[in-house]
């Protein structure tokens, strides 16, 4: 073939004819490689559908696996099929914590308990995906379809019901009721609430148990909070006999820190959390403040709540001011232990007192407390109904707002052990009969 070159240096012309036509017409066709099986692969992984479909059909195996065996020994289809279900529900646990939805492991200072939720309410699911699994298992083999197209029939509509409900309850971002919390919470302006703390101070104490860690986390905050608001105050910490931990240091080491706002008192020996409260009552009547307060020591409450709590008491003239978790940010056994001591301690003392009984962070004006004080004396969690109850039998004005709750990052809660729930309870019924006695 001839090229043209009419127009074309000599050179230019010789470096032009020594190139095969292909490259004298310029570039030609990109031939891509074959795709790389192990990158196509690493594509389809970063699916949730795909990894659940490989960690449901691992656990299928080992399902038809347990289903054949338990039929070789003479167990019943409908039984021996339910049995295979529920060994690889467990297995189908593990792998999808780990691969399916493994970007939605839960937050590291998740509260304690959170394990034991993903695992309650993965097998209460799994319960539900069964009696799916079975239905449609059971009328597969009455329609005459064979034992291993019967079983997968059931096992699709099984998985069907897995996959939804997991991704949309047990797996769910941890952080939605946290963020839930924070955005209704209706928290004033400071220059809303600092005339009333300026006139009347603020005593503001802490029950403590071993929350060495937390106290030294959350007691700077507070300080740097009460200057914002410009008027006289008063930290307590009131350490409950720990000894697990360094809270009596700790204590100690933030009001020698702050001195002049942050006091330390001790109690010899753990006496629980209505013997706390006594206390923290009796330190901060002291301090002569007119308005006193409480939250509890674990992190889990802000102190700019402190305002939420204030505002109500102002705007609606009340003389005490409870607080509600709007999103309460703990576990599933807390949550139902929680609203079962809020049902039992209603049904007890025939009353309703507040829709959070036990939530700790309250606001008392200080003729409240002068009043109440004196009379109290129930113990554990019995002495948040029994405070409640006294103000609102002595003609007290309370009102509720609803304040952020956030999940435990370290330590210990002790509410559910057994011994502080027996107790509350003896405590609780001696307060009936005490209320009883007293009309």
């Amino acid at each position: 073939m001839i090229w043209p070159t009419a127009g074309v240096s000599e050179q230019a012309r010789d470096t032009l004819t020594s190139r095969r036509p292909d490259e004298a017409l310029g570039p030609g066709p990109v031939i891509r490689p074959a795709a790389d099986p192990a990158d196509l692969l690493r594509r389809l992984w970063r699916y949730r559908a795909v990894r659940f479909g490989a960690v449901a059909a691992s656990c299928t195996i080992g399902q038809l696996l347990v289903l054949a065996w338990l039929t070789r020994l003479g167990v019943g289809k409908v039984l021996a099929n339910g049995i295979g279900f529920a060994l690889s529900a467990q297995a189908s646990f593990v792998l999808s914590a780990r691969v399916t939805w493994r970007d939605r492991k839960p937050h590291r200072n998740r509260p304690a308990g959170t394990g034991f939720t993903r695992w309650a309410s993965f097998n209460t699911v799994a319960i539900a995906a069964l009696a799916v699994n079975e239905l449609v298992f059971t009328m597969g083999a009455h329609a005459g379809l064979r034992l291993l197209l019967a079983s997968l029939a059931g096992i699709a509509a099984g998985a069907a019901v897995t996959f939804t409900l997991n991704n949309q309850v047990t797996f769910r971002a941890r952080t939605t009721r946290k963020s839930v919390g924070a955005r209704l919470e209706r928290r004033p302006d400071l220059t809303e609430i600092s005339g009333r703390a300026q006139r009347d101070g603020v005593a503001f104490f802490l029950p403590a148990y071993n929350e060495a860690a937390n106290l030294r986390h959350i007691v700077p905050g507070i300080v740097a909070y009460f200057c914002q608001l410009a008027c006289p105050f008063t930290i307590i910490i009131v350490d409950d006999g720990s000894t697990a931990d360094d809270t009596f240091e700790a204590a100690e080491q933030l009001a020698s820190r702050y001195p002049g706002y942050v006091q330390a008192v001790h109690h010899s020996k753990n006496k629980g959390y209505g013997a706390a409260l006594r206390t923290g009552f009796r330190a901060a009547l002291a301090t002569g403040h007119g308005l006193i307060g409480f939250c509890d020591a674990d992190d889990q409450f802000e102190i700019a709540s402190f305002g939420t709590l204030l505002a109500a008491l102002v705007d609606r003239e009340a003389d005490l001011a409870v607080g509600y978790r709007i999103a309460r940010a703990d576990s599933l056994k807390r949550r139902v232990m929680g609203r079962s001591w809020h049902w039992l301690s209603s049904l007890v003392l025939g009353a309703r007192t507040a829709r959070d009984i036990d939530c700790g962070f309250k606001i008392f004006t200080r003729a409240v407390l002068q009043a109440v004080e004196p009379r109290i004396s129930g113990g554990y969690a019995a002495v948040s109904p029994e405070i409640l109850s006294r103000a609102a039998t002595a003609g007290y004005t309370m009102t509720e707002a609803g304040v952020t709750h956030k999940p435990r990052g370290h330590g210990r809660q002790t509410g559910s052990d057994l011994k502080v729930v027996m107790l509350s309870l003896v405590y609780l019924f001696h307060l009936r009969l005490a209320l009883r006695t007293e009309c």
